[in-house]
C-alpha cells in the first residue's frame, strides 16, 4: 500500500498488535514515532539488492507474525516494491488465498524483488 493510505488509518499510531514494514529509498524523510515500524531501504529496479539485514526484517515479522492483529507493507507509491514483499511473507505463511489476491490485483510488483527474497542469502 502506499504510505498516504497507511497514514489514514484510524488509531494505527497508537496500537503495538500492528507491524509496519515500510521499503522506501529515503529512509529519513518519514518519522511516526511508532514503537513497530520498520523501515527497509530497497531501490525499485530490475535488479534490486536484497541485503542480510533486509532479509533478517522480514524474516523476523514472518516468525513474529502471530503477535501482530496486521502486518502493514507499504512504500512510496504502493505498486511495485511493497506488493512484492507482501507476495513474499504470505507464501511463508502459507497465506494461500492471501498470496493468490495479493498476485491478482498487483499486476506490476517487483517480479526481480521477489526473485531476490526468495533466494537463501
Amino acid at each position: 500500500m502506499p504510505i498516504d493510505k497507511l497514514l489514514q488509518i484510524k488509531g494505527l499510531m497508537n496500537t503495538f498488535r500492528s507491524a509496519i514494514l515500510f521499503i522506501t529509498t529515503r529512509p529519513n524523510y518519514y518519522n511516526f514515532g511508532y514503537g513497530n515500524f520498520n523501515i527497509l531501504n530497497i531501490a525499485d529496479t530490475d535488479a534490486p539488492i536484497v541485503s542480510k539485514y533486509h532479509k533478517m526484517v522480514i524474516d523476523s515479522l514472518i516468525s513474529n507474525a502471530d503477535e501482530y492483529e496486521t502486518i502493514y507493507v507499504c512504500c512510496d507509491a504502493g505498486l511495485s516494491r511493497s506488493p512484492a514483499v507482501a507476495l513474499y511473507m504470505a507464501r511463508k505463511l502459507n497465506l494461500t488465498l492471501l498470496a493468490e489476491y495479493i498476485d491478482s490485483i498487483y499486476r506490476f510488483y517487483n517480479r526481480a524483488l521477489l526473485r531476490e527474497l526468495e533466494k537463501e542469502i
